[in-house]
């Protein structure tokens, strides 16, 4: 842990690379006794999560990612493939509770840690697990490995209880469950075959997934709500959730509650994502409200935002096309047939349920320069 340079694949990740987690189980404890036990098991989180994304891009040499757990690989609601889950995403996991755990540091004399030392410890514990659980989370979510986000979040969660980026992820990937492509397979699969349980009613009313499979898209976008109502209530100020507010009541049909929610957030300075992100979702409503000149202006400006993207220029052939204007309409399809096939990833929209700002790569690169 001492000798690895946060982000670099170096001798100290790959020893460690081959490790179980029953065998760091065993390790972690003796770090207790050293005088910055908090520290070591600091950089330890950046070390396996380090192994965690070598092994994702490719470092399957380092001998765990092909013990870890089996997951299906979807595109547009069919199964493509499957891969291994690297276990050092789990020891993380595990490191992040013995931190929160550790005993109060005893001082250099042996005398016992006053109460505001005990208090300044262990506010500064939660800040790295709460740091590290955002930005492995955010990357996980980038990366669409949904199954693993799941369990990632929920145990987050469980030490972090309350924390709104969290619930900000988990309310993604409930918006991601309920989005076709991945209803598609879910219909196609019986889950009580595969011996998994689902989301359960209480009274009528949806409550917290207890498993990582979607349910009905009508409950997943409930979940979502409820998160992000949750999420807003903790953290006003986090614009982000009131645009996946809109978005998710939106596609619950509920198209003046969604504009009403996203011109306010929209009014606030946001990062170009967000604004084209939230753009596109004020336009649909505004659309579906009948009233085609705002769609217009929602769509023209997200258009703006981000000229190659493909999704704006969809819309706007669509609102010409209910306008009667057929010739302008299709001239808009070809031009986005054209630009799809130019550079297909240009487009933001493709990212909505993936992506967060702050993105994944600034978080990860503060937790790795706070380790060093």
């Amino acid at each position: 842990m001492r000798a690895h340079e946060p982000g670099r694949p170096d001798a100290s990740l790959v020893a460690v690379a081959s490790w179980t987690p029953e065998e760091v189980a065993r390790v972690i404890p003796s770090v207790a006794g050293e005088r910055d036990a908090p520290r070591l098991l600091e950089k330890a989180l950046v070390l396996h999560t380090d192994i965690a994304i070598v092994e994702r891009e490719g470092g399957a040499g380092l001998g765990q990612s092909e013990r870890g757990m089996a997951v299906m690989m979807l595109e547009d609601g069919r199964q493509v493939g499957s891969r291994r889950l690297s276990v050092h995403w789990r020891i993380g996991r595990m490191i992040a509770g013995f931190l929160v755990a550790l005993p109060p540091a005893i001082g250099p004399g042996n005398e016992p840690p006053t109460r505001d030392q005990i208090e300044r410890e262990r506010l500064a514990r939660l800040r790295v697990v709460r740091n590290w659980y955002r930005a492995s989370g955010a990357l996980i979510q980038e990366w669409a490995d949904c199954g693993l986000l799941f369990t990632h979040v929920q145990e987050g969660l469980t030490l972090l209880k309350g924390d709104p980026v969290l619930t900000l992820y988990r309310a993604t990937l409930h918006q991601a469950y309920a989005d076709p492509r991945i209803q598609q397979y879910a219909r196609r699969t019986d889950w009580r075959r595969l011996g998994v349980g689902v989301v359960r009613l209480n009274d009528g009313r949806p409550v917290p997934a207890t498993s990582a499979f979607p349910e009905r898209p009508e409950i997943e976008l409930e979940l979502a709500a409820d998160d992000l109502l949750r999420v807003i209530e903790l953290d006003p100020q986090l614009v982000e959730a009131r645009i996946r507010l809109a978005h998710v009541r939106s596609a619950q049909g509920r198209h003046e509650d969604a504009a009403a929610l996203i011109r306010p957030a929209l009014a606030s300075p946001l990062p170009a994502f967000l604004e084209y992100y939230g753009r596109l979702v004020l336009g649909r409503s505004e659309e579906r409200l009948g009233r085609l000149p705002e769609a217009r202006a929602a769509f023209e400006r997200a258009a703006a935002l981000s000229p190659d993207a493909q999704a704006p220029r969809i819309a706007l052939s669509r609102l010409a096309l209910l306008q009667g204007r057929a010739t302008e309409a299709l001239a808009g399809l070809l031009e986005s047939a054209r630009a799809s096939v130019q550079e297909p990833e240009d487009d933001p929209w493709w990212w909505y349920f993936r992506r967060h700002e702050p993105d994944a790569g600034t978080l990860i690169g503060a937790v790795r320069a706070s380790a060093k």
